[in-house]
């Protein structure tokens, strides 16, 4: 669980720092790959902290800029893309963001246990 909990943070604050430095396009997926990746959890939970952390950072970040530009960004897409309200175009763009970070996270897991050997509690090769 505490593995679980530093891959939630550190990828939650990483996230969240690209999201505001503009930095939306595939960092939040790498980031949660190599996070994943470091950390060594289970592919599992790995996808599990990488899909709920960045869907949430996700919608947050995406509603204040919505916010702050009153809706009219969104609203424009929305119409653009035929989804009935810009509400539901940040929920389907935060939930998209989640899996891919989701999967990302599952995949920087897994790639850790099949490149590099696994050990034991004494430091051994297993």
């Amino acid at each position: 669980m505490k593995k679980f909990g530093l891959n939630t943070v550190i990828i939650g604050v990483l996230s969240f720092i690209a999201g505001w430095l503009g930095w939306w396009i595939w960092s939040f997926a790498v980031i949660a790959f190599l996070v994943a990746f470091v950390v060594n959890d289970s592919g599992g939970k790995s996808y599990l902290a990488a899909f709920a952390i960045v869907g949430v950072i996700w919608f947050l970040v995406a509603n204040i800029l919505n916010v702050a530009n009153e809706g009219q960004l969104s609203s424009m897409v929305a119409d653009l893309l035929k989804v009935p309200s810009s509400t539901q175009l940040l929920y389907v763009t935060s939930l998209i963001g989640a899996l891919v970070a989701g999967f990302s996270a599952m995949t920087g897991s897994l790639a850790r246990d099949a490149f590099l050997p696994k050990r034991n509690r004494q430091g051994e090769r297993a």
